[in-house]
């Protein structure tokens, strides 16, 4: 939706419009990517199909070392941010 919004990807490569909010779209995108049919399918390589979306996209992608970012908060276990932090293999765990 970030990429949507900006201009980045448009209604010509996702076939439906890609609005903040819409719960809706959100549902039916789920179902895309869990049935690897339309923008989904694209959307289920997650970040590995960053090269579809071009070089502008790397901006809004969350990812250390080519890997995506859990989103989880380590502020509290501070043993698992030093993990992610000094990990070889990125911060995936």
């Amino acid at each position: 939706m970030e990429l949507y919004q900006r201009g980045i990807i448009d209604m010509k490569m996702t076939k439906i419009p890609l609005k903040w909010g819409d719960g809706k779209t959100i549902v039916e995108l789920l179902d895309q990517i869990a049935q690897r049919r339309g923008f989904g399918d694209i959307l289920a390589e997650g970040s590995y199909g960053r090269e579809i979306f071009g070089e502008t996209s790397r901006a809004y992608l969350l990812e250390v070392k080519d890997f995506p970012i859990e989103m989880t908060d380590e502020r509290l276990p501070k043993s698992f941010a030093l993990g992610m932090a000094t990990s070889t293999r990125a911060p995936v765990t």
